[in-house]
């Protein structure tokens, strides 16, 4: 018998291939190459009768089905840990997503609320066209005046980081019975500020009894960042600046060129020094943390290491981006039970692609 995600991806994946019968062949003029893991996924679905290879994406849903295949153990473990029933569907969605790519699946856990909120964005009295060109995304900023939809704040951003950080709410998690999210008074770490947009939300949620220290190395960032908290004087009160690559060790210089949101260490024309999360608390003598949220182009696990001592005695609420690769859905939160084996996993998705899955731990 397959294992629970095994088989709920199974029957997942051949219900999702169901919905486009018009283009399935016979599998007999498409004999399987052989028998793996992944073959199995979709031999057993045949077999079943719940859908027949479609030979237009054959070949790469093959491809990507062996590239999952050496994750499956780490992929049920993660499956077995999540805390809520909502979660583990959301998982089995966004691997199935992964695997068949957006003709042939969709992520239902946010599909219809994603819409809605983009109708809600087209509101013209929220947006003002184009005010900035950028080398990235549709190649425009906007600027918004988000109060008419109750979040009291300007901002200048593309209209992805304003649907996924305010309409969407990406580090907030919601399930029956749950609510996971900073909490007014909150002292929050901001881990990838970018343009501020995430710094001035955190800013709402804690208030002015809180604060929000966010970590930022991009100088084109933080000159968008800038401008956006000084149109923003009130939320800016509680916004601390860290011009720093969060990492797991402090004071190295590495590599980076800039990329907008997209911007990530490793390689490039241009430095940035690197600041653990734990040497940043011991420096500002910081006792208090409840909320760190990274979402840093694939560093995480590295910020993870570096703030080794702050989640084992503070034990903040984590919101932590796992899309940057198919490993960190399962050696992320496999660091963080090692860090915390008392932390409660939740999985949250906030777009209809692939980006924006968010892994929330909270300690009991």
């Amino acid at each position: 018998m397959p294992s629970t995600f095994q088989h709920q991806l199974l029957r997942h994946i051949a219900l999702s291939l169901q919905s486009f019968p018009d283009r399935n062949i016979d599998t007999l003029r498409h004999p399987q190459a052989r028998q793996g893991p992944q073959e199995w996924l979709l031999s057993k679905a045949a077999k079943r009768g719940w859908y027949r290879h479609q030979a237009t994406s054959r070949e790469n849903i093959d491809q990507r089905l062996a590239e999952l295949e050496p994750h499956l153990d780490g992929l049920e473990w993660l499956h077995h840990r999540l805390d809520d029933d909502a979660s583990r569907r959301t998982l089995v969605e966004v691997i199935g997503f992964r695997v068949l790519g957006p003709r042939h699946a969709r992520i239902q856990a946010v599909h219809d609320r994603f819409w809605q909120a983009v109708e809600k964005i087209k509101d013209p009295a929220v947006v003002m066209p184009k005010t900035q060109s950028v080398p990235m995304f549709d190649g425009w900023l906007d600027d918004y005046d988000l109060a008419p939809h109750g979040w009291p704040v300007k901002l200048r951003a593309q209209k992805l980081n304003v649907l996924n950080t305010y309409y969407l709410e990406q580090y907030r998690f919601k399930a029956p019975g749950i609510d996971i999210q900073a909490q007014a008074g909150d002292v929050i770490i901001d881990g990838g500020g970018c343009w501020g947009d995430t710094a001035l939300y955190f800013a709402i949620k804690t208030g002015v009894k809180g604060a929000v220290h966010t970590f930022e190395f991009s100088p084109a960032n933080l000159t968008l960042m800038a401008a956006n908290l000084a149109q923003n004087p009130d939320l800016a009160r509680c916004i601390h600046l860290q011009q720093a690559a969060l990492w797991h060790k402090s004071d190295q210089e590495l590599q980076f060129d800039e990329a907008g949101p997209a911007t990530n260490l490793g390689s490039g024309g241009m430095s940035a020094a690197t600041l653990s999360i734990d040497d940043w608390a011991s420096r500002s003598k910081s006792g208090k943390v409840d909320f760190i949220k990274l979402d840093i182009e694939g560093a995480e696990r590295r910020a993870l290491q570096g703030a080794k001592n702050v989640i084992q005695t503070l034990k903040p609420t984590l919101a932590v981006a796992l899309y940057h690769s198919l490993d960190d859905f399962i050696r992320l939160p496999q660091a963080i039970d090692a860090l915390h084996p008392g932390y409660r996993f939740h999985l949250g998705h906030y777009t209809i692609h692939s980006e924006e899955t968010i892994l929330f731990a909270t300690n009991g």
